[in-house]
């Protein structure tokens, strides 16, 4: 199959398997369920739907969501064959198989919201100190390009730091010549590349990367964790503990001796936005928004420092999150 056929089937994929999963048919703006304490009509645990969608679809099954839970059981499981397809039949092509490993990953983890935030919408959030924004995928993709997320003095923060600390990685490679500018060629999707397409293709992998963890990783940690803990504990221990929780989640092994101070610093993350998230009365979006660019500057710039490495083989020296 010719390298750019290859790349689009990955990207509809992507598109098509995550976008088209997601729905509460609800088609008005972001409407918000107040905190509520009567009995529900339904009485569906929000937990549980979380809780069991460690086997994908199965919360959603148990909301009676059969069409959903059946798109989440064959994506998932789909995705992983195929990414062990390339692993075992075509291991050159390693990107090919993490792309569509890490697509797998983050859906699962994305499945978690999904099956949560529908049991939430059913019961009429009863039960809950907390308001409820029934936020879609379709909203949580969009958020990081529409100006009143991505603008924000509050988003601007951690871009400018994340840029900062992205040209210092492309400022010492190029103090050796081995940038993206200085060389002609790139490495990427198992082929060199000349300088201008090795740059779009590897920003357009930067862009998918980056924009699926920041969904799945926002509506897991602050979507359900978060909500879920500050209902049971209160709004501060609901933060804090979500956001150990996302500092361990991130512990790797390849940093070694650093490896605390990266759970550390992840954590401290994990609290900005969760603190966003609160702040925003439970909208994931703008926590979305500075997930994405944090993570899509600090890709961008290792691979323009590193454009001979494949750019999901970087040894990325700065904090993704």
């Amino acid at each position: 199959m010719p390298f750019h056929l290859k790349f689009f089937v990955i990207l509809l994929l992507f598109l098509n398997g995550v976008f088209g999963l997601d729905t509460l048919k609800v088609r008005d703006s972001l409407p918000i369920l107040p905190p509520a304490h009567e009995s529900a009509e339904n009485n569906y645990s929000p937990p549980l739907a979380a809780l069991i969608s460690v086997f994908p679809g199965l919360g959603h099954f148990y909301l009676g969501e059969v069409s959903q839970g059946l798109k989440y059981l064959t994506a998932i499981p789909g995705l992983i064959i195929g990414s062990n397809y390339f692993t075992e039949q075509k291991p050159s092509q390693y990107e090919m198989s993490a792309l569509l490993a890490l697509t797998a990953q983050d859906m699962w983890a994305y499945n978690f919201y999904s099956a949560y935030r529908n049991a939430r919408h059913l019961n009429k959030n009863a039960n809950y100190q907390i308001p409820h924004k029934q936020t879609e995928f379709r909203h949580l993709f969009k958020a990081p390009f529409q100006k009143r997320f991505s603008l924000h003095g509050l988003t601007v923060l951690p871009m400018l730091l994340a840029t900062v600390l992205g040209g210092s990685t492309i400022l010492t490679s190029a103090l050796e010549d081995s940038t993206l500018f200085d060389l002609e060629e790139s490495y990427v999707f198992d082929k060199s590349r000349n300088r201008f397409t090795g740059f779009v293709l590897g920003e357009t992998q930067s862009l998918l990367i980056s924009l699926n963890a920041g969904i799945a990783e926002e509506a897991l940690f602050r979507g359900v964790l978060q909500s879920e803990f500050t209902n049971l504990f209160g709004k501060l221990p609901g933060l804090l503990m979500a956001s150990s929780l996302f500092g361990l989640a991130h512990y790797d092994e390849t940093l070694g001796d650093a490896n605390r101070a990266g759970i550390v610093f992840r954590g401290l993350i994990g609290l900005y936005l969760g603190w966003i998230y609160q702040r925003n009365q439970y909208d994931l979006r703008q926590s979305v928004a500075i997930h994405f660019w944090w993570n899509f500057f600090i890709f961008s710039s290792s691979f323009i420092a590193s454009p001979q490495k494949p750019p999901l083989k970087l040894t990325i020296s700065l904090p993704l999150f």
